[in-house]
């Protein structure tokens, strides 16, 4: 431990000399791709030409599974054989 934290020390008395040894490359300008991300995001030409809604009676049924997903209260403990047969693992069993 202690001569991990000696080598440790000597690295980090050498680090300011040898940073003044050499020139750093500039940083490019952060961010720029970002900025054209969000550009494209809000520029209406690059907008999708067709939008295409759910059909209407796909859109009730998504919608009255979702009403009726609150007719039963949410069970405080889910018991493990109602949702796996033979208390398996999933890892594969034999078929």
């Amino acid at each position: 431990m202690k001569k991990s934290m000696l080598i440790g020390a000597m690295l980090l008395a050498a680090a300011p000399a040898y940073a003044g040894e050499t020139q750093a490359a500039p940083l490019p300008r952060l961010g720029a791709d970002t900025q054209a991300w969000l550009a494209l995001q809000t520029d209406p030409a690059a907008q999708a030409a067709d939008v295409r809604p759910v059909p209407g009676e796909v859109a009730e049924r998504v919608y009255q599974r979702y009403v009726d997903s609150f007719k039963f209260p949410i069970p405080e403990h889910f018991q493990r054989d109602s949702f796996v047969q033979g208390g398996g693992s999933g890892g594969g069993g034999s078929r």
